[in-house]
Formats: structure tokens, sequence, C-alpha cells
């Protein structure tokens, strides 16, 4: 007997025969093999289950100590922790706090605007002011104080993989024994997208600058000398634009850019218009490149003055400028006691030559071919930047807005070799590897000088003083290196 209600029995008998006693649970046989009837096409069925799970049964049920609330402590191996007689040990307790009621009182309303441009004078309404109004708007707000944190805006979903498997189909799965431990071991972990979701990785109302690169005064009536600013949204005359973006979208793909038509009307543009690589959430893209280059050869031309600012003016990489030795008047004072006598002395300047080492365009050069190999793999040149006929352009285009920029000159060697042959200076071992340039018996050279053209910060000028009664040769190795 547990009380004046209640009691427990091992076994039960009717007229002298054992009656089993029923199982307070139906059992899994049961279950299937039931018959199940809808009573009033199941109006209100669930009205008690979910007024259940609402938040202010759960609150009463806490806070009074509904028996129905288990408490349940998990020691650090995973078992439960229980009492001596088997029972849940009860550790701690949970206290739901009440909502805190507050009236908010709201004196700020809107009105249509008064003031508007002339050039909107026919559109009766072009936006809305705040206004103070007098008599306020109440609005009751229940809240839990406490703690809050920022929202995030769920942009990617996740599934357990192989979860769309029926297991229990005749003929067995292939691979079955392996997908079980995956989706044993992956279960509930968010190791695989969900990207059947419709909303998966989409961010919406995502924010962009109308632009059209042809015509600006397109997208906005108003002018910049207008004293009014374009900020009309409701009628589009406003420079910014939304629309649902992809976050791993590449920037070469189509429809990436939104080309504004008028203020209203817009065009998609594939990505590879333009060939600036930009950052594009999950989708960015990284060429990947050497983190050293050695540049050993160099093809020469004689002196272009116009070439120093414009490389492209001659073929090679490189110009030379021979400057002779010439008599040159020097001033001469001797003194005799206390007659000083002026005199000219006739003494030879040094023979000077003048390298001009354009190495942008010559690591231009190095780059070019295995870039084109990547960019013949993904671009069309129809749709491309540039000329539509080739992808050339849109090569050297990508390497000087996006590769340059993280290398610089690291080091310079200067070849020579002298010679007692009388016959001209020797620039064509420029063209040999440094291999090649240390068979041809040239040596590095330390007595020149260099600094940079100013044209950009890869080009130099060398300087060398030329040894008198030598004929000499000349070779150049410029190693760049990442920033």
């Amino acid at each position: 007997m547990i009380s004046s209600t209640q009691f427990t029995c091992s076994i039960l008998t009717k007229n002298g025969n054992v009656v089993t006693i029923p199982t307070p649970f139906p059992s899994q046989f049961q279950l299937s093999s039931a018959t199940y009837t809808v009573d009033n096409n199941g109006y209100l069925q669930f009205e008690n289950r979910l007024n259940s799970v609402s938040f202010g049964q759960i609150f009463s049920a806490v806070n009074i100590g509904n028996p129905n609330v288990v408490y349940e402590t998990i020691a650090k191996d995973g078992s439960q922790v229980r009492n001596t007689d088997g029972t849940l040990s009860q550790t701690f307790s949970i206290e739901l706090r009440a909502q805190t009621d507050i009236l908010k009182s709201i004196y700020v309303g809107v009105l249509p605007t008064q003031a508007k441009p002339t050039e909107f004078n026919l559109t009766d309404v072009v936006g809305y002011d705040l206004a103070l109004q007098k008599t306020p708007n109440i609005t009751p707000i229940a809240r839990h104080a406490g703690y809050y944190a920022p929202y995030a805006l769920p942009l990617l979903s996740f599934r357990d993989p192989y979860m769309n498997i029926d297991f229990n189909i005749t003929g067995g799965v292939e691979d079955e024994a392996y997908k079980l431990k995956v989706l044993e071991l992956c279960k509930f972990k968010n190791t695989q997208f969900n990207s059947a979701d419709a909303t998966f990785g989409q961010i919406p109302n995502f924010f962009y600058h109308k632009v059209n690169e042809e015509d600006p005064s397109t997208i906005l009536e108003l002018s910049r000398e207008s004293a009014f600013p374009s900020l009309y949204p409701l009628i589009n005359e406003i420079g910014i634009d939304y629309k649902d973006f992809y976050i791993f979208s590449s920037n070469w793909e189509p429809s990436y850019f939104t080309k504004s038509i008028d203020k209203s009307q817009a065009e998609e543009v594939i990505g590879t218009r333009s060939m600036f690589e930009r950052k594009s959430f999950f989708g960015s893209k990284y060429l990947k490149v050497p983190e050293t280059i050695i540049l050993e050869t160099f093809e020469p031309d004689p002196f272009v003055k116009g070439a120093i600012r414009q490389p492209d003016l001659i073929d090679g990489t490189f110009m030379y400028k021979d400057t002779p030795s010439v008599t040159l008047n020097k001033p001469l004072i001797r003194t005799e006691g206390v007659k000083q006598t002026r005199d000219i002395k006739k003494v030879p300047s040094t023979a000077t030559i003048e390298f001009y080492l354009f190495n942008q365009k010559r690591l231009m050069e190095y780059l070019f071919t295995p870039i084109k190999a990547e960019f013949e793999k993904y671009v069309n040149e129809l749709y491309g930047w540039g000329d539509l006929e080739t992808l050339d352009d849109d090569v050297n285009q990508y390497i000087r807005e996006n590769i340059l920029k993280l290398y610089k000159v690291d080091k310079v060697e200067f070849y020579t070799l002298a010679s007692r042959e009388r016959v001209p200076s020797d620039y064509t071992t420029a063209e040999l590897t440094n291999v090649d340039k240390i068979k041809a018996g040239l040596t590095i050279n330390t007595s020149v000088s260099s600094k940079t053209i100013n044209t950009n910060p890869f080009d130099l000028r060398l300087i060398y003083n030329k040894r008198t009664g030598f004929t000499e040769s000349f070779g150049f190795s410029v190693t760049i290196v990442k920033k």
C-alpha cells in the first residue's frame, strides 16, 4: 500500500486465474497496427498541446514545481547523476522571471514633404518628413530584462549527410556501413550545406550604388547645383538601390554587376567586364603567384627620351645611353708669393653609360603567358574587358590592377665583362640567362649606382663609369619579391 488511493502488486488474479497486468504504454507493434480515426475532422485537436508549450504554461510549470518538469544532471562522462536508490539526482533548479511591462509613448509622426524641387511639381508626394504630434501613440511593451545578443541574419543552413537515404529498402544501400558511420559522426554537427534551401546564402536587400559609366545623368534628375539633395527613394531619386545577393557569387559570374539605365530601370552585366579583383564574401578569387621572381633576360634598345615615360615606344625592355669622354675646361688658380694667376686646364670627363631598366614591362611579360592560360579556361573574350576579339588586353589589365601591387624590387645585380678589343660595347649579353652570363665570363660588378625613374615602383636607372681603354659587355638580374 502506497497511499489511500494507490497500491502496488506483482500478481493479479480473477476467479483464481492470473490476469495479465496491462502495460502503461502501447508497444511499437500495437502503435503500428492500430486503426486511427480523426474526430470532428481534427478541429482543435492540438489546442491543448499548443497551449501547454506556450511561455505562460512553461513559466507556471517551472515556478510552481510541476512534477512533470524533470531536472537531469549529466556527468563529465555523459552518464546521468543518480541517487543511491536509482532515482535522478536533482542538483539544481530553475526559476523564470516575469516580464516587465513598459508603456512607450510615440510623439513622432510623418507628413508629406511640402518643399520639393521644381522638377517634381507634377508629382503629388515625393517623400515624407518627421513631424511632432501633440497626442502620442501609446504602445505597451512586455520584455524580459537581462543580457541581449545582436541578431545575425541566418544566411547558411545545414543538413546531415545521407539523411535522405532510406536504409530499410530491399537489397540494402551501396556502402551502407560507411554512410551510416558518416551519418552517426556528423549528425547535428553542421557539416553539409543545405543548398536545396531556396534562401540558402541569399542576402536580402543588399544595397549598392547606382552606376552608368556612359551617361551618369540618367540616374538622377537633380543636378549637383540643386539646393535639394537626391534623397527621394519614394520616386527613385536616390543614388542607391538594393537587390538580393548570393554570398558565394564570384565577381566574374554573369549578372554580378548591375548597370542603371535610368532612375528605375537596370540591366545585369557580366563580371568579366571589369578586371579589378574585388572581395566578394565567400566567392572571392585569388590568383596564386610566385613568392619570388628573378628577371634574368632583358632585350636592349638604343636610348629614346620619350620611352622613359612610355616604355611601349620601344620593343626592348631596357635602353642604354653611352656618353663618351669629352674635354672640359677646368679653372685653375696658381699662387706665387702674393700674386695669383688664373688659368684654364683641359680635363677629360668620365665616360658613362646610363641603363634604363623597364622592370615593370619585363615583369608583365614574365606573368603574361601563365596568366593567359588561366584566362582561356574561364573567360570568353566576347564578354571581356576592352577589345572583344582577344584576351591579351584583359590579361595585361588584370596584371596591372591586381598583381603588380603585390611585388617590390628586392635586389639588382649588374654583370660586366671587360675586353681590350677595340669593338663597340656589347649589350646583347643582357639577353642571356644568369647561368649563360657566367659561362660567357660575365661577373657581378658593384661599381654602379641606381635610382628609380619615378614612373612606377619598378623601373630603375643605372649609371656606370666606363673603364678607360676597355670594351665591355653587360647584363642584369632583377629579383622581385612579394611585399
